[in-house]
């Protein structure tokens, strides 16, 4: 693990018909990093089938502040987000999944795929 990069963890819940997918980003560093985000979104969610059909975008129908956002995050400081995706409101079937989460405060993006299942 290279100590002045930062880290993405990433993991998802499967509750009462959603998946709620849990990420941080933490800071190991003993330097504070800055963070630029192109627009108000800081992250994007997608979601593929087994057949690698994109089957979820989390910004698709959303709409974003169009301005350059600058933040930091400090040694030791760990940002954490959390969305939810209501699968069974959409209609998916059960059946495996992969998502892949990225932050976009960083370039190039932070990065974390996650494969799950979808229960029936």
């Amino acid at each position: 693990m290279d100590k002045d990069k930062l880290i993405l963890h990433a993991s998802q819940e499967v509750k009462e018909g959603s998946i709620i997918f849990v990420f941080t980003i933490h800071n190991p560093s003993d330097k504070g990093k800055k963070l630029v985000f192109k627009s108000g979104k800081k992250y994007e969610i997608t979601v593929r089938d087994s057949g690698g059909k994109e089957v979820y975008r989390y910004s698709k129908g959303k709409m974003f502040t169009q301005a350059i956002e600058e933040s930091s995050i400090q040694p030791g400081e760990t940002l954490s987000y959390q969305e939810a995706w209501n699968y069974l409101k959409e209609g998916f079937p059960t059946g495996n999944y992969k998502a892949v989460i990225e932050f976009l405060g960083t370039d190039p993006p932070l990065k974390a795929d996650l494969k799950f299942s979808l229960p029936e």
